[in-house]
Formats: C-alpha cells, structure tokens, sequence
C-alpha cells in the first residue's frame, strides 16, 4: 500500500469527500512558518488522477459535505497544535 502526502487543507477536505482515508496528520514543526501534511493511503495509486477533479469545472462533492470536512481538519489542526506548541 502507498501514501499519498500533501499539504493543502482544499485538497485533504476533496479527498475525504470522495472517500478517501485520512492515515495521519504530521506536524511539521520545523518549518517555518509550522505546517501540517496530510497523509493518505492510496492502495491503487489512483489519488493524482481524482486530485484533478478538484480544480475541474465540476469536481462532483457536494459543497456542504466539503466545508464540513474542511472545518473537521482545522479542528483536528487545532489539536495537534496544541501538543506541540508551549503555552
């Protein structure tokens, strides 16, 4: 099984709305300003050819499903920020 990483929150919130599995969220803290790659299983190597679909005319997800996930990554950001930053 292959991984598919990415760092752009649209492209992970895409990927779940077409059913993808989201495998892990890595905090990558010593980069500068920090920022976070999303990490997918992609058994059939199949997610270069559906991310496409994201910046085509009709990307076939339904727009309140895509704001969901996308605000279920920005929480799940949150949390993970929270582990690593001092208060």
């Amino acid at each position: 099984m292959t991984d598919f990483i990415d760092s752009s929150l649209n492209t992970a919130a895409f990927l779940l709305c077409r059913g993808f599995t989201l495998k892990e969220l890595q905090y990558v803290h010593k980069s500068r300003p920090a920022r976070f790659l999303f990490v997918f299983a992609d058994p059939d190597n199949d997610i270069q050819l559906i991310k496409q679909d994201f910046f085509s005319d009709n990307p076939g997800v339904n727009l309140s499903v895509f704001l969901n996930y996308r605000k279920e990554l920005l929480t799940r950001i949150a949390e993970e920020k929270l582990k690593f930053e001092k208060p």
